[in-house]
């Protein structure tokens, strides 16, 4: 009799204790995490200098949402082979997410044989790089954005400008739902 109502006692604890670390359902948001990689280093180094990161939804008049970013310069050659960084991470309503944008400081460079070059931003990307994402964000599940650029193929040369380098960039998103339904 005593061990099963210390059985019934343990049983007890525990749910009340499940109970506890259980979280509010969100209601009609969706997590959502930014990371970013690199998939084909050429040069030495590739340093993007990003400043914020938002979010554009489709039928949606409000604009872009600016997303908690982790703002800094980042070696995109330290971000190959599986290694990516957390850029942003925050919560969006639910919709189709449209668009990513990353708003580019002026810390950026490309470096080739130990030397680091300015690596220009084209004036169409100063709002800031847009990326297609086109994913439906349901409501109580969080998402995993993986921002891939390409680096070989987002770095031109500028033709007759000695060591000038501009920044084209060659990105593609991956998608992962981490957790809900």
């Amino acid at each position: 009799m005593r061990q099963t109502t210390m059985f019934l006692l343990m049983v007890a604890i525990i749910f009340m204790l499940s109970l506890i670390s259980c979280e509010e359902p969100r209601q009609d948001t969706a997590g959502i995490r930014v990371r970013l990689a690199d998939s084909s280093p050429t040069y030495d180094g590739v340093l993007i200098d990003v400043q914020s990161v938002q979010a554009d939804f489709l039928d949606d008049d409000e604009g872009w949402i600016l997303l908690p970013t982790n703002k800094g310069t980042y070696n995109l050659l330290q971000l190959t082979e599986g290694i990516d960084t957390l850029l942003a991470n925050g919560v969006l309503p639910q919709g189709t997410l449209n668009q990513l944008r990353l708003v580019l400081g002026n810390e950026n460079y490309v470096v080739m044989a130990q030397d680091t070059l300015p690596l220009a931003v084209p004036s169409a990307l100063q709002p800031g790089l847009k990326v297609q994402v086109d994913k439906m964000l349901l409501t109580g599940t969080d998402y995993t954005l993986r921002v891939d650029f390409n680096s070989s193929e987002s770095i031109v040369k500028i033709e007759n400008a000695g060591r000038q380098y501009s920044l084209k960039p060659v990105v593609r998103v991956i998608s992962t739902r981490t957790t809900g339904a």
